[in-house]
């Protein structure tokens, strides 16, 4: 094992220390058998160098253990399904991406940013860190709260939504106080609840939550006090009221701009 992440990764001694403390199961695993097929699918299908593969087994050496036939193929295929053909550009900022269950992430995710954002794969080229995030916890109660907000997301770019802490982001992107992020994400999450007890689906679930934000159906703010009120820049002032509405709620890895599909 050690020899191959030598002569096959070019990996030095330093990266061959991380890579066994982070996954010792590697030492058990075939070289022949296991590690060098992975890398050379790796190589061969998805264009990546030797050294892109020393620096992405690094970051996660779990990789060359993941099955061809069933793990790595079946995500491959399903990028490419999306119309992505530099999938080699994905892997290499994101890595465990490979690992991710398409049923439960990958598709639901894909889903929301082409549907529900109204963005394509070009966006997922430019911030491949998208699919790491929560769909329910994160991506969406943000998303859904900048646009409640009439801020365009395109203005921003999804790194910049999603990839900073809730003050950072309320701060940058809203110029809002956190606390109704916090609000509008809680309500959020109990009128996804209730519609989930109606045995909804997910596209009836996401086509009733749009009409909650965007259809004067206003987010309680009851957790806001008058001591947190928050902060909004004028000009978004108007827009920014409608979610401050104290009405109950109804029944990379950096990427530069020259990514190519």
């Amino acid at each position: 094992v050690i020899d191959f992440l030598r002569s096959d990764l070019l990996a030095e001694d330093e990266v061959i220390v991380s890579v066994i403390r982070q996954f010792p199961a590697i030492l058990t695993s075939s070289a022949g058998d296991v590690l060098q097929p992975t890398a050379r699918y790796l190589s061969h299908e998805l264009g990546l160098s030797a050294m892109d593969l020393s620096r992405i087994v690094r970051a996660f050496p779990a990789i060359l253990c993941l099955d061809i036939a069933t793990e790595i193929e079946p995500n491959v295929h399903f990028f490419r399904e999306h119309g992505i053909v530099n999938i080699g550009r994905i892997v290499s900022r994101l890595p465990p991406v490979l690992s991710y269950d398409i049923k439960t992430n990958l598709a639901p995710k894909m889903e929301y940013l082409k549907n529900g954002l109204g963005l394509s794969a070009y966006d997922v080229l430019l911030f491949p860190g998208y699919f790491s995030y929560s769909l329910t916890e994160c991506i969406e109660p943000r998303t859904r709260f900048l646009q409640k907000l009439g801020v365009p997301l395109i203005e921003f770019g999804l790194n910049m939504a999603l990839s900073t802490t809730d003050d950072i982001s309320c701060e940058r992107n809203a110029m809002i106080d956190a606390n109704s992020y916090l609000s509008f994400r809680q309500a959020l999450a109990e009128r996804r609840s209730r519609l989930q007890r109606q045995n909804f689906s997910q596209a009836e679930e996401s086509e009733l939550l749009d009409e909650d934000c965007y259809m004067n159906s206003p987010f309680p703010t009851t957790n806001l006090s008058a001591s947190a009120a928050p902060v909004v820049a004028p000009g978004r002032a108007n827009s920014a009221l409608n979610v401050l509405s104290d009405t109950k709620v109804p029944g990379d890895l950096d990427a530069d701009a020259s990514a190519t599909i």
